[in-house]
């Protein structure tokens, strides 16, 4: 099948860390089915892929015509004892999203993911890398602390990179998500900038590296 689209990572995208750039990448597709797009998401070569909650993946699923689809790979952070840093990518498509009136933009898609990771109302919008394809819609996001939900605090820190993309009058879409998780709460809130600097250049190396196919 012929690749459409190479993505390129410039701005603040551009601060993925060497050590990813050194280790050989894998590519993993993951499909919104005919009609659709197939995404080849591009990692380092580590455990997975999962579904989001860890089972065999990738895991896509349609409901009444929209369709949700999850992929994550994770490993150690380098340089640490505690950290873990996961690749993850959602994908969406509705065919019938405008006259349903939920269309999938980018922030729609954003907003989705900050939730998912216990940031609503806590993540900070950046510039997004200029795309060498045709989007309608991008909105990229970083956060960083601790997680809530339902108005209680996990015992764990994280940071997440976000870059949402909404594609085909945001009927379909998709987001790189780059998170580092430590579990070592001291260390982190003496200085998260490792965490920081490990989820951005986890997003960065996937925008950088896959490759999109329209259907």
């Amino acid at each position: 099948m012929k690749r459409i689209a190479t993505f390129t990572a410039i701005c603040l995208m551009a601060v993925a860390s060497v050590s990813y750039a050194q280790q050989p990448r894998i590519e993993t597709p993951i499909s919104t089915g005919a009609g659709g797009f197939t995404l080849y998401v591009s990692t380092p070569q580590s455990d997975g892929p999962y579904d989001f909650a860890k089972n065999k993946g990738p895991k896509v699923n349609t409901i009444n015509g929209d369709t949700y689809g999850e992929l994550m790979f994770g490993a150690k952070l380098s340089g640490t004892d505690t950290a873990r840093v996961l690749f993850k990518v959602a994908v969406f498509r509705d065919d019938k999203a405008i006259e349903r009136k939920k269309p999938y933009t980018a922030e729609v898609i954003a907003q989705n993911i900050i939730k998912q990771n216990g940031f609503v109302g806590r993540a900070f919008k950046f510039d997004c890398p200029e795309p060498s394809f045709q989007v309608t819609t991008m909105a990229c996001y970083k956060m960083v602390g601790t997680p809530i939900f339902n108005k209680e605090e996990m015992a764990i820190r994280s940071a997440v990179t976000v870059v949402a993309i909404g594609l085909n009058n945001n009927t379909q879409g998709f987001a790189y998500v780059g998170e580092v998780i430590d579990d070592n709460a001291k260390l982190f809130d003496s200085d998260s900038t490792y965490a920081t600097k490990g989820a951005t250049g986890a997003a960065a190396g996937m925008f950088k590296n896959s490759h999109l196919q329209m259907h």
